[in-house]
Formats: C-alpha cells, sequence, structure tokens
C-alpha cells in the first residue's frame, strides 16, 4: 500500500507540468475567444445598424475583416497572457528575427515554400489525378476578388497559427517537450477540422501532418513568421485554382475546379487535403524547411 501511494504521488507530480500547461493554454484561448467575440459582435452591430460602410457577410471583404478581428483579439491574448502574465519574450513564443525586415524575410520566404507545395499537390491532382480546373476569360474579376481572398487568408494563416502554435506549443513544449507537444498540438489541429464540410479521415490525418509541418517551422530560426508564410501560401495557392482548403471553397468564381475520379489520391470535395497528393507535397514542403537537419533526425525540432 506505501508503495501504491508513492507511485501516485509520482504520477500526480509527473503530470502537474502538464496540468500547468493545459491551464494557461485554456486561459489564453478563453481571453482571446471573448476579445475576438467582443470585436466581432460590436462590427456586426455596427455594420447592422449602418453606423459606418462596413461589409457583411455577402462581400468578398468580409473575409479580410473577420480574420483581423481573430488575428487582434489572439494578438492581444499573446501580449496579455504569453508575454505579461506567463513572462515569455517575444522570441520564446515564435517571434525570433530580430527586426521588422527578418520577419518580413521569413514570412516571403515560408509563403514561397507554401505556394510551392501547394503548386506540386495541384500538378499531381491535375496530371496524373484526372482532376479539371477551368478559369474563365473574365480576369478583371477574377484579379479583383484575389486582393480579398489573399488579405483574408492572411489573416487566417496567422490566426490559426497564433491558436495552434504560438503560445500553446510553448507552454506544451516546456511541459513535455518539443516533440510531444508537436504531436498532441498536431492532433488537436487535424481534430479542430472535423466540422468541416466533406471530410475523411485522410484528410484529417494530413492536417495533422501539415501540422506537424508549421510546428517545424515555428522551432527553426523562422519562427512562427516562417508558419505563418508557410501556411498562407498553401491556402492560397489552392483557392486560386478553385479547389476547397480543407473542404471550404475560399477561391474567386471565375475558377472551377473538379477533382478526379479517386478522392484517395486528389481528396474528392475536400480538396487535395484529402489524398496522398497533400502527403507528398506536406513531406516535401517539410523536407525543405528542414534542409541539412533531414539528415540529422533529432535536430528536427530544438525545444
Amino acid at each position: 500500500m506505501p508503495g501504491r501511494a508513492g507511485f501516485t504521488r509520482e504520477g500526480l507530480r509527473a503530470l502537474r507540468p502538464l496540468a500547468l500547461a493545459l491551464a494557461w493554454i485554456a486561459v489564453y484561448v478563453v481571453v482571446g475567444g471573448v476579445v475576438a467575440l467582443g470585436l466581432t459582435k460590436g462590427y456586426t452591430l455596427a455594420a447592422h445598424h449602418s453606423l459606418l460602410a462596413l461589409p457583411d457577410v455577402t462581400s468578398p471583404w468580409f473575409l479580410p475583416v473577420f480574420a483581423t478581428l481573430l488575428v487582434i483579439g489572439f494578438g492581444m491574448a499573446t501580449w496579455l497572457v504569453g508575454v505579461r502574465l506567463a513572462a515569455h519574450s517575444w522570441a520564446e513564443l515564435g517571434w525570433r528575427a530580430e527586426g521588422g525586415s527578418r520577419v518580413v524575410r521569413a514570412l516571403i520566404r515560408g509563403f514561397a515554400v507554401g505556394g510551392l507545395a501547394a503548386a506540386l499537390a495541384m500538378t499531381l491532382t491535375v496530371v496524373p489525378g484526372g482532376a479539371r480546373v477551368r478559369v474563365t476569360h473574365h480576369w478583371s474579376a477574377y484579379l479583383g476578388a484575389v486582393a480579398p481572398l489573399a488579405l483574408g487568408l492572411l489573416g487566417a494563416a496567422l490566426f490559426e497559427e497564433l491558436v495552434f502554435r504560438g503560445f500553446p506549443l510553448r507552454r506544451l513544449a516546456d511541459a513535455l517537450g518539443a516533440w510531444r507537444a508537436t504531436v498532441l498540438l498536431a492532433v488537436a489541429f487535424g481534430v479542430a477540422h472535423l466540422p468541416n464540410d466533406n471530410v475523411s479521415p485522410f484528410g484529417i490525418v494530413n492536417v495533422a501532418l501539415a501540422g506537424v509541418w508549421l510546428s517545424i517551422a515555428f522551432f527553426s530560426p523562422g519562427g512562427i513568421a516562417l508558419g505563418w508564410g508557410l501556411h498562407f501560401g498553401w491556402n492560397l495557392g489552392l483557392a486560386l485554382l478553385g479547389a476547397p482548403v480543407s473542404g471550404m471553397r475560399f477561391g474567386p468564381p471565375q475558377a472551377i475546379y473538379h477533382p478526379g475520379a479517386h478522392a484517395w489520391f486528389d481528396g474528392g470535395a475536400f480538396g487535395p487535403e484529402g489524398g496522398l497528393v497533400a502527403t507528398i507535397a506536406i513531406a516535401t514542403g517539410a523536407a525543405t524547411i528542414l534542409g541539412s537537419r533531414v539528415r540529422r533526425p533529432r535536430a528536427w525540432v530544438a525545444a
């Protein structure tokens, strides 16, 4: 009996760092959610009463506005909970590049790699997969839809990086180690996409793999800016060609995408993320970010 009691105490002691990390994350999510909800409610009220000329849900500019409100909410939570209360430095929270120019370079690099990975997935979807992409000749309308789409996906990508990397990944990494934290939040990232349209088990697995890819970027010298760029480049690359992004269609109506006959390969109605093409593209993108570290698995993620 004494041995069992001692074992129980040791087990509880071992779980304490994880429990504290989860408590901090819960506070972070609540603060960010409350601020974002308050901003969204205020915006909706102002739009409803025509206090300002604000875009509503039918406007292509609504996504950029809504994503910006979410980013403000969780940006404030990062500052209040992550920096002020939990006493993390901005570098520990993923903003490691010194100076704004380095953050911009990391963002651009990530955008290029993410866009190329999306292009690879779409090429595999079309060429061997038999999917079809058609862009109508209304180029002025297509180009006019690109600006709000790009701004909206830029904000949405940063929002998801703040929620699933950023402060939560830092706290879990301190408690469990970088790899365990990466796997845990990658699973959470996949599960968060379960309500999406036309979701499939393969799609959830690929979204979780993308979470690992983005976490590797977070722990790299490029930090969260690199992951933000990867996320943005991937989503925009798919959306511009009309393909669903995790089951949701964001792209210009002038881009018409028809999946091929084999959903296991091209993802079907969920989009390329639901098929083997995404697995190949994500693995290639991760290898690109890892670079020479791909030959040293223990150095893939440095706490």
